[in-house]
């Protein structure tokens, strides 16, 4: 049963809060893999096959049943149910509950504008913890 025209207002809303038109235009540019859209805005295929078709990029069905061939072909057989996502699955440490936030707290303890103590309370972990995540950090930082 095809969706409901309250159900495709809904679709259409969650598709451009989660993926803003001009950021999705931004990456669309430079990478044309479903995989890498669908890794980098954190959402479905089906979403991102949404998005291009609702630009009058692709043609949903047709792209949706490549896809589906494609699946068919490199599982032995299965087929790609409408539950089921594109592999590789996203893990769940792919879903930071916020990046942004964190990144805050870090500066603000780099340049000193927030105590070890404050930012371990704010990142949840024990002052010994924020050290080692911090010793971390700074092995791993890119110059």
């Amino acid at each position: 049963m095809p969706p409901s025209r309250r159900q495709r207002k809904t679709y259409y809303f969650a598709g451009h809060l989660l993926v803003p038109q001009a950021e999705f235009e931004r990456i669309y540019a430079q990478t044309k893999d479903i995989v890498k859209l669908k890794r980098h805005f954190r959402v479905s295929y089906q979403v991102i096959l949404n998005r291009l078709a609702e630009m009058g990029v692709i043609d949903y069905a047709k792209e949706k049943a490549k896809i589906c061939a494609i699946y068919k072909k490199h599982s032995g057989g299965a087929s790609l149910q409408n539950s089921m996502e594109l592999p590789p699955p996203l893990q769940a440490e792919e879903f930071p509950e916020n990046e942004r936030y964190e990144y805050l707290i870090w500066n603000a303890l780099k340049f000193s504008k927030i105590s070890e103590m404050k930012a371990a309370e704010l990142l949840n972990l024990t002052v010994e913890q924020l050290r080692v995540h911090r010793q971390e950090r700074e092995v791993y930082a890119v110059a």
